[in-house]
């Protein structure tokens, strides 16, 4: 039962990121065509910049594309990010989304599920302790702030060289996501992080 939740838990946060993928990379109107490439009502091979930027997500971005098939020697990359798109994007995944989100609600109502941090060798682990975020908080930060994913992120770069980087934004980003962070100062947030990472 464990193993089922977790690979639930595993496919609502690669549909997140797959959603976050959606707004970060592709145009209104793009967008749009892609739903109706999920839906039957157009074809993927008449839209070669959304094929590029898709192809790129699943198989250099989240890896997802087994290599025969990114390669086109066991598999078409054409159909496959077609089936992909389907089963991320159609009503009957909705569905599934939804039952997935009723099981995490019962979780929580249990005390047996949250928003984890990331895993302690990660760049943003005492980050998200300090800030009272977890995995699901950093996903969206990471897309405001210009990363592809959290992934992306956090091999890049701490939160410290961030901050430094863009103070205002990071802050406001920050606020965003956390609680905690929302009822700070700015110089109560600054001071948090540089005191973190000396």
């Amino acid at each position: 039962m464990k193993d089922a939740i977790k690979e639930q838990k595993a496919t609502a946060y690669r549909q997140m990121d797959f959603l976050a993928f959606l707004k970060r990379s592709l145009t209104t109107e793009e967008e749009r065509i892609t739903r109706k490439i999920a839906q039957g009502q157009e074809k993927l091979d008449n839209y070669p910049n959304i094929y590029d930027k898709l192809f790129d997500y699943f198989a250099f971005e989240t890896n997802e594309m087994p290599y025969g098939t990114a390669h086109a020697r066991t598999g078409d990359p054409y159909e496959w990010i077609t089936k992909e798109l389907q089963n991320r994007l159609t009503e009957n995944k909705n569905l599934k989304m939804k039952s997935l989100k009723e099981i995490i609600k019962e979780e929580i109502e249990a005390g047996s599920y949250g928003n984890p941090p990331p895993p302690s060798d990660s760049n943003w682990y005492e980050f998200a302790k300090e800030f009272d975020v977890g995995v699901l908080d950093l996903v969206p930060l990471a897309g405001i702030l210009g990363y592809k994913s959290f992934k992306d992120m956090d091999m890049s770069i701490s939160p410290k060289d961030l901050f430094k980087r863009n103070r205002k934004k990071f802050i406001d980003t920050l606020r965003f996501s956390s609680l905690l962070a929302s009822d700070m100062t700015d110089e109560k947030i600054g001071n948090t992080i540089l005191s973190l990472w000396p």
